[in-house]
């Protein structure tokens, strides 16, 4: 399995980013398998593991998922179950109280997401795209924000959100809306 502290951030970057860009690029993108119960969890899992400070173990886990064109969300989520996150906090998150605190929110109350398939998909690559940026905790934070504001979240309002941290415009010209 991948691993990106043994890499570096900056190959993490671009080994994130390139496999992003030939998804959105080529127009097919990965898709779920797993029941809408379990792709909710793994999207809020996805959320809340990037306090971790071993975020990468299931990074590299959904990184390697999608470049095989599709996301087990069941598989992701046993991965959870049988080997946790470590409760140590990455320090970007310790340093923001605000967010660690989102965070933990979101981890006691998990969060519904609405939307289709798809919208999930673009979810889950615009957000390992804002994670590849130098503001990745204010993309973080925002989405934090908006999972532990209350009720059921629109997948298509968080890829609007998303929007602002695809610095290059990927989406923007290689995929249309679904």
């Amino acid at each position: 399995m991948y691993d990106a502290s043994s890499m570096g951030a900056e190959t993490w970057e671009r080994r994130c980013y390139s496999t992003i860009a030939v998804l959105v690029r080529t127009g097919s993108l990965p898709r779920f398998e797993g029941e809408k119960s379990e792709i909710n969890g793994f999207l809020n899992r996805l959320i809340i593991n990037q306090k971790s400070k071993d975020w990468d173990r299931l990074f590299g886990f959904v990184l390697d998922e999608l470049r095989y064109g599709k996301i087990n969300a069941g598989r992701y989520n046993e991965l959870i179950r049988a080997r946790p996150p470590s409760p140590m906090a990455r320090p970007p998150v310790a340093q923001h109280p605000e967010l660690g605190r989102r965070i933990m929110a979101l981890e006691k109350n998990p969060t519904w997401f609405e939307g289709t398939p798809e919208q999930a998909m673009e979810f889950v690559l615009r957000f390992f795209l804002s994670q590849t940026t130098a503001e990745w905790s204010t993309a973080l934070d925002a989405i934090a924000k908006k999972a532990t504001d209350g009720g059921p979240v629109n997948l298509d309002e968080m890829n609007r959100l998303l929007k602002v941290w695809d610095y290059t415009r990927l989406f923007d010209r290689n995929v249309q809306r679904v």
